[in-house]
């Protein structure tokens, strides 16, 4: 699911979504599964389109996304909440 100023776009191609992926501020991952992989494309498009990610220490996450400058990996939601001032910093240039 999309979600732009707090409004459900819905489900959509790839075309679609790459423009709100490419004006985002940033992609927030916050998904938990006990016995799979918490490994969504999602995730990777956000990367691609240099969009700051902030994703739960879940899976695969620690190896896909290298805590820096542009990308978050943390333990817990309560921790997302200190990163807002840094995401509003961040400059699409230095997304790599």
């Amino acid at each position: 699911m999309v979600y732009r100023e707090n409004q459900c776009l819905g489900l959509l191609d790839y075309c679609d979504k790459i423009k709100p992926f490419a004006n985002a501020k940033a992609s927030f991952y916050f998904v938990v599964h006990l016995f799979r992989e918490a490994f969504h494309n999602t995730l990777i498009e956000s990367i691609v389109c240099r969009t700051a990610v902030v994703a739960l220490n879940n899976g695969a996450i620690p190896e896909i996304i290298m805590h820096n400058k542009t990308r978050f990996v943390i333990d817990s939601i309560d921790h997302a909440e200190n990163l807002i001032h840094k995401i509003e910093k961040i400059k699409r240039k230095n997304a790599k």
